[in-house]
């Protein structure tokens, strides 16, 4: 078991974010998207927004059985997202191959590099680690779809693996069958949530969405897209998500603590102690978690007493 002594100090920052503070309000009123927007504002809430699984199942205690309006709609740029959802969204650090491909998943090929991977192509994958429950990483090499692989993590409380530099990169990499690609939680889309939020939860039911409309319903635990017209009730939010970044530092004689196993451990370690608070890693600029520290140079003087 791996024993450390922690300090608040100076050699990284992890990011203690609290349980989501989002309170969801059922409007038992049908409306249009835009006048459900409109509603929610005018009354100081936004359309509701799904960041992670926790809101999800908050939603769900609702108790609403047909549809309702949420913030999910159709924006105009794709961007690339982590399927995690907040606070692990942004794709910060990337490794795109030469020739990633024009697909909208990604995957990591045999070299380690990133192909943006057809959605539908059959891959194997691994789940990453889900810290509240203990559950370590998981290697599937069954194959299957990107959206089928993700509801296979999400159906064991926990979601595709994500990576947040080179280190971690070689990591995973190392972990799945080298002559293989593989899938990660890397996806790209076009839908936004109405509050700006750049939150990447998706939940999408079977062949969703599949173009009947720019604007998305809640409904039997998932996501279906709608013709905006539409008139159903719809769910408000008020609340945001807190959080406090916090230095540490790690003393070690032995230990790279830039190691993907290694910091994940220790991850684990300040997980037990803040129990229900979610904690991740900042990534500094230059891909790294920790940084060595400096000893300061202690220059002496000397007095010339008479």
């Amino acid at each position: 078991m791996l024993r450390l002594v922690i300090l608040l100090l100076v050699s990284s920052c992890v990011t203690l974010c609290s349980r989501i503070d989002r309170e969801y309000h059922l409007i038992d009123i049908p409306k249009t998207w835009d006048e459900a927007q409109a509603y929610c504002r005018e009354n100081n809430m936004h359309l509701a927004t799904i960041g992670n699984r926790d809101d999800l199942e908050m939603v769900l205690k609702i108790g609403w059985t047909g549809n309702i309006w949420i913030g999910l709609n159709m924006g105009t740029e794709f961007s690339w997202k982590w399927s995690v959802g907040e606070p692990e969204n942004r794709a910060l650090y990337t490794n795109w191959a030469a020739a990633a491909g024009s697909g909208s998943c990604g995957s990591m090929a045999v070299d380690g590099k990133w192909l943006a991977d057809t959605c539908d192509s059959k891959l194997g994958f691994i789940c990453k680690e889900d810290l509240d429950k203990g559950i370590g990483m998981s290697v599937v090499s069954t194959e299957m779809s990107w959206r089928e692989a993700r509801e296979h993590c999400m159906q064991r409380g926990t979601d595709l693996a994500i990576v947040r530099n080179q280190i971690q990169n070689q990591g995973l990499r190392s972990m799945f069958n080298a002559s293989k690609a593989f899938w990660m939680g890397l996806f790209r889309d076009e839908w936004q949530w109405s509050d700006r939020s750049d939150g990447s939860f998706r939940y999408w039911y079977i062949n969703q969405p599949n173009g009947d409309g720019t604007c998305a319903t809640f409904s039997r635990d998932k996501i279906w897209d709608r013709g905006c017209s539409y008139r159903y009730p719809f769910v408000c939010h008020t609340g945001a998500r807190k959080q406090t970044i916090v230095k540490v530092e790690i003393k070690s004689n032995s230990l790279d603590f830039n190691d993907l196993a290694v910091s994940e451990a220790i991850l684990k370690q300040i997980q037990q102690k803040y129990g229900m608070v979610k904690l991740q890693w900042r990534i500094q600029p230059d891909g790294k978690i920790f940084h060595k520290k400096e000893k300061k140079e202690v220059k002496e003087t000397c007095s010339n007493d008479v």
